[in-house]
């Protein structure tokens, strides 16, 4: 008797074990895989910049004047600023409606 009952508690371990491992691998595939994806585009297009590009950095739009290492200008309606890579966010579309109006 006592050995089906230690049998059947190897079979539990095992169970929990082959758990772990398959939220570990939802986790993966739900949440790192296409965090990890969206990096590397934001790194690529930040590496892509060149001078004459229109850019959003945290919201403030702008034109790149100059790219220095990490360190852009952006020339804005009145004005310039200096900000790092890491805080231009997108290259907005050109031909929204907005502009067309």
């Amino acid at each position: 008797m006592e050995i089906a009952l230690l049998a059947g508690n190897g079979n539990a371990g095992m169970m929990n074990m082959v758990l772990i491992v398959a939220m570990l691998g939802v986790f993966y595939f739900f949440i790192l895989r296409p965090q990890n994806k969206k990096r590397k585009e934001m790194e690529a297009m930040r590496e892509s910049l060149s001078k004459g590009d229109r850019v959003m950095a945290n919201g403030i739009y702008g034109k790149i004047l100059k790219i220095d290492g990490d360190e852009v200008t952006i020339e804005l309606e009145e004005g310039k600023m200096k900000v790092h890579k890491n805080f231009i966010e997108a290259i907005p579309d050109t031909t929204s409606s907005t502009e067309s109006k």
